[in-house]
């Protein structure tokens, strides 16, 4: 398998990715320019990631073994406004002993085309929820996450 460093950098198209999720820019979301801030966006991502797992049924909070973020790259691109409908797709880019990446990318409609606005990559490491150690994916996970790859 690649190492995390060796990945090529997130698909740009929506063809690229099998999990959705969906949600939209709210007021909360802008900074004084009036367009969504960099946080925010790191917030869709976060949500997807996590709703993405939870589908897959690998937990994120009081499970053992636990997954936590050890890295994360992200990339806008395009401007997103008040009100914007996104939706996020992912994928499973890697899966190694202890850890995996998954890969995103943010589309938001101008128009009447669909624009990659933001992409993703984050690395996921598997954790001991008693020794807080990374510890190997667990077989049943590993099986599901390859699914998604």
């Amino acid at each position: 398998m690649a190492s995390p460093a060796q990945i090529p950098a997130p698909d740009r198209s929506s063809a690229a990715y099998g999990h959705w999720s969906h949600d939209h820019i709210r007021y909360a979301d802008l900074d004084a320019v009036g367009h969504a801030n960099n946080n925010a966006i790191g917030v869709l991502f976060e949500h997807a990631r996590v709703e993405m797992l939870k589908d897959m049924g690998i937990e994120q909070a009081g499970g053992d073994p636990l997954c936590v973020l050890a890295t994360l790259n992200l990339e806008f691109i395009a401007e997103l406004q008040l009100f914007d409908k996104v939706r996020i797709g992912q994928k499973v880019a890697r899966i190694g002993n202890t850890s995996f990446t998954l890969q995103s990318a943010l589309f938001v409609t101008r128009d009447t085309s669909e624009i990659c606005a933001a992409t993703c990559q984050a690395v996921i490491v598997v954790v001991d929820g008693k020794l807080h150690r990374p510890t190997p994916i667990p077989d049943h996970a590993r099986s599901t996450l390859e699914k998604h790859s």
